[in-house]
């Protein structure tokens, strides 16, 4: 299946919900996570590769602006991984989480200003 097994499983026919294969789909676990992007007014990241960062709530993030070519600065888009105790905080709280631990990793980041961000949920 190329789609999350959350989404496949309301499209499997009930009768066969009940054969081995299809229910144990039913009951796979699903991992939360959230994806955070911020838009800045200006370059705050050297690469255009993944970064994994040990022990952050940030795993892993990549600067995207060539993807968007209207941007002057940098987009970077992050996953917060395992998400089930952020799943209820509000997008500007985790906008400033994402800030605030990046700001650890990538320096020029604190002096840079927001000009857009998006909050993404996968529950």
């Amino acid at each position: 299946m190329a789609i999350p097994a959350w989404e496949f499983v309301p499209l499997i026919p009930t009768p066969l919900r009940s054969e081995p294969f299809f229910h144990n789909i039913t009951r796979l676990p699903v991992a939360p996570a959230i994806a955070v992007q911020i838009w800045f007014d200006r370059k705050v990241i050297p690469t255009k590769d993944f970064v994994l960062v040990a022990r952050s709530v940030v795993p892993v993030y990549q600067e995207q602006s060539s993807i968007y070519k209207d941007t002057q600065g940098d987009r970077i888009s992050v996953t917060i991984s395992p998400a089930d105790a952020y799943l209820s905080y509000t997008d500007a709280v985790l906008t400033q989480l994402v800030i605030d631990e990046l700001s650890q990793v990538e320096a020029g980041i604190q002096e840079a200003g927001i000009l857009k961000s998006v909050v993404l949920r996968h529950e």
